[in-house]
């Protein structure tokens, strides 16, 4: 008889325990990615060595390589990772 009443205690107790519900949460993380060291390099300038329009021409080749040169290594830096938002 005892051992029946604990039974049965015993099914009582566990149809009172909660219903365990779970749910998937996604968490961002950041993760910061060092920047490799030549892709911080500073630009080239092309300073014009004399005032001829020869050497006009060759400053704006010059500056339109070292510009064409710096917009790849942005890409380069941002193909390491997402911005910032609103970047």
């Amino acid at each position: 008889m005892r051992l029946a009443l604990l039974g049965l205690a015993l099914l009582a107790g566990c149809q009172s325990t909660p219903e365990i519900r779970t749910e998937v949460v996604e968490v961002t993380v950041r993760e910061y990615v060092a920047v490799p060291k030549e892709l911080t390099e500073p630009c080239q300038t092309h300073p014009a060595r004399e005032q001829t329009y020869g050497e006009a021409i060759r400053v704006a080749n010059a500056r339109l390589a070292s510009l064409t040169e710096c917009n790849a290594r942005l890409r380069a830096i941002r193909d390491l990772g997402p911005l910032e938002e609103g970047q």
